[in-house]
């Protein structure tokens, strides 16, 4: 095994554990779900391959605000890191308040249904995303999205989600696809 991936499985373990050990010590509200997970995404017709870590915190049972990071690796080694757009504005706010506000900003809204009490199902839309793609263009992108989301919930407050969506950068007629599976926790 090469020692890269070698150290991505350990931090992969190492936050699963993290999640885990969060689920007994949570609160009762349940308004807060963290997933963590891995998928792809298409850029400038080249795939990227990326972890990611999701939130979402609960305004009411049926609405959530979105957040999400990740990075991807393209089969040319191509980097990218996506993030929320708020967060571009953290490094010139002024005073700590503004920095909260900046960072606290949400990528957008899902609306989640529950058919059953196992299932969840939470079409969004997010038309504040930001992604930053390290490459011969090196070009930072602001995307528009929409896509849905799929729960299967074995226990309470743990989830394992499927989730499937279309970007578009508002600056060009691009289209990008998203992909990933991810597991997540109720707090």
């Amino acid at each position: 095994m090469n020692p890269v991936s070698g150290h991505k499985a350990k931090l992969f373990l190492s936050l699963l554990f993290l999640l885990f050990s969060l689920i007994s010590s949570g609160q009762e509200k349940k308004d807060f779900r963290l997933s963590l997970g891995t998928g792809f995404n298409t850029i400038n017709d080249r795939i990227y391959y990326s972890p990611f870590i999701e939130g979402e915190y609960f305004l009411a049972h049926n609405w959530s605000l979105n957040y999400s990071l990740g990075y991807g690796r393209s089969d040319r080694g191509d980097v990218a890191f996506h993030f929320p757009l708020g967060w571009l504005a953290v490094p010139f706010a002024c005073d700590p308040e503004a920095i909260v506000v900046c960072a606290m900003i949400p990528e957008g809204v899902s609306y989640h249904a529950y058919p059953n009490e196992k299932m969840e199902v939470a079409p969004f839309i997010n038309l504040l995303q930001a992604q930053c793609v390290l490459s011969q263009e090196n070009m930072l992108n602001v995307l528009a999205g929409a896509g849905v989301k799929l729960y299967y919930k074995p226990f309470d407050r743990f989830s394992v989600i499927m989730q499937y969506s279309l970007s578009v950068p508002y600056n060009r007629p691009d289209l990008y696809l998203n992909a990933g599976v991810s597991m997540g926790v109720l707090f």
